[in-house]
């Protein structure tokens, strides 16, 4: 009995209790494609001016270290 209560609360009670502490952290944060977008664009930027500058990104530089 302990066994099962323990499984039904794995597959049940916990990702219950996650999806509803999802449904908050959305409910709070409003991501619409306005914002979105501002954050792409935000993004695409900071890497433009990151590639222009010369320098490598991460994954690059770890691929040279190899």
């Amino acid at each position: 009995p302990h066994v099962l209560a323990t499984i039904n609360a794995l597959f049940t009670l916990i990702p219950c209790a996650l999806f509803l502490c999802m449904m908050a952290l959305l409910a709070i944060y409003k991501l619409n494609s306005r914002l979105v977008d501002s954050i792409a664009r935000e993004l695409a930027s900071k890497r433009d001016s990151r590639n222009d500058a010369g320098q490598l990104s991460p994954a690059t530089q770890s691929a040279l270290q190899e």
